[in-house]
């Protein structure tokens, strides 16, 4: 939400008036671009500013979501499980819940986090009983286990 700020700029704003740790999300990947993870967090070390990898499970990445749209979930009007801003993956389905662990733990062991914050580990829906068509996850081939 600030890109016109450099990071560097950003940075020691946050030091200055003493932000010790950053939640910084773990799903920017896209087709074309990918954020720099370790410069990032690197430039926040240099600050003595802790760095947190932020997941928002059942999405892992806008390339993810490209990548496999067969793991994608549904709303119960059959659409891809895009509702409000995250791109959720049917972790249901043992294929696409493998892959998503495999991202996990290769996302965490390949850079310098201080820690993890693991948040809203749910399923969205679309304004709840007011657009029934967006409830999830309603994926019928691996539905939930509850």
């Amino acid at each position: 939400m600030r890109q016109n700020t450099s990071w560097e700029t950003l940075v020691r704003r946050w030091k200055k008036s003493g932000v010790k740790i950053v939640y910084l999300a773990a799903w920017h990947f896209w087709p074309r671009y990918q954020f720099p993870y370790d410069y990032f967090i690197a430039l926040c070390h240099d600050s003595g500013i802790a760095v947190y990898a932020w997941f928002e499970l059942p999405q892992v990445t806008p390339l993810f979501w490209e990548q496999h749209p067969d793991w994608r979930e549904k709303t119960d009007s059959g659409r891809d499980g895009k509702v409000n801003w995250r791109l959720q993956i049917n972790l249901n389905n043992p294929q696409a819940r493998e892959a998503v662990k495999e991202f996990f733990w290769r996302m965490l062991m390949s850079h310098d986090w201080d820690g993890v914050n693991l948040a809203e580990l749910n399923y969205d829906t679309a304004n709840g009983l007011k657009t029934p068509g967006g409830f999830t996850p309603m994926n019928r081939r691996y539905p939930p286990r509850f």
